[in-house]
């Protein structure tokens, strides 16, 4: 993680303008986290990830806070099924974005008895932090609920307290069943919603300007 190749420096120094006029911080970089293949050792591994770019941020003078975090239970070491964390200091963007992606690690886990070597990966993702300029056009947003499924409690799973937005342009769509309570999935969904098409506009305006170079 210590040096980026001159590819990714002209990628970066590309960020700061989200197109339209809507610029954003690169002095902010919102981090998640989140496990891919190889089961609890996927949820292992992601918390490691999430634990290694911490240690990171610290050598490279930037301040790392965690902002969600949703453990795995079971887990012989510590998991997670989920995280999003805030890295600040000059250029955290900068210094971040060419670090999203998919992470893979081969090692015999804590919990192979058989010493057999597994592979597993988690993903981390790098956006810049939404600015407040950035709104959702309520027109264009279809609102559903529903029943949550899957395991949750009697209460949230006989009451329609899940909640799916739909970009009626895009057709993108976000469902959010993590609380019980419908109008704080509703928020959820939102932010949820927002932080997928304020990426979807930053990829496009950073297509563009490479085009531009090329």
């Amino acid at each position: 993680m210590g040096g980026l190749s001159s590819g990714c420096r002209r990628a970066c120094r590309r960020a700061g303008t989200a197109g339209e006029g809507v610029e954003f911080d690169t002095d902010v970089a919102i981090l998640e986290f989140r496990p891919g293949v190889g089961g609890t050792e996927g949820s292992i591994f992601a918390y490691e990830l999430m634990q290694m770019y911490s240690s990171y941020c610290v050598s490279a003078m930037l301040k790392m806070a965690t902002l969600k975090e949703v453990m795995e239970e079971g887990t012989q070491a510590p998991g997670i099924k989920s995280a999003k964390c805030k890295v600040t200091g000059p250029g955290a963007y900068h210094k971040l974005i060419c670090e999203s992606g998919v992470h893979k690690v081969i090692r015999v886990p804590e919990t192979e008895a058989k010493g057999r070597l597994h592979s597993s990966t988690a993903q981390m993702i790098v956006t810049p932090e939404i600015p407040m300029e950035f709104e959702l056009v309520e027109k264009e947003l279809e609102y559903q609920y529903m029943r949550a499924s899957g395991a949750g409690g009697q209460h949230v799973n006989t009451t329609d307290s899940a909640c799916r937005i739909i970009h009626t342009p895009s057709q993108i769509q976000v469902t959010c069943q993590e609380d019980r309570n419908q109008h704080r999935n509703r928020d959820t969904a939102r932010q949820m919603m927002k932080e997928k098409l304020f990426q979807i506009q930053l990829e496009a305006h950073l297509d563009k300007m490479a085009t531009y170079r090329d």
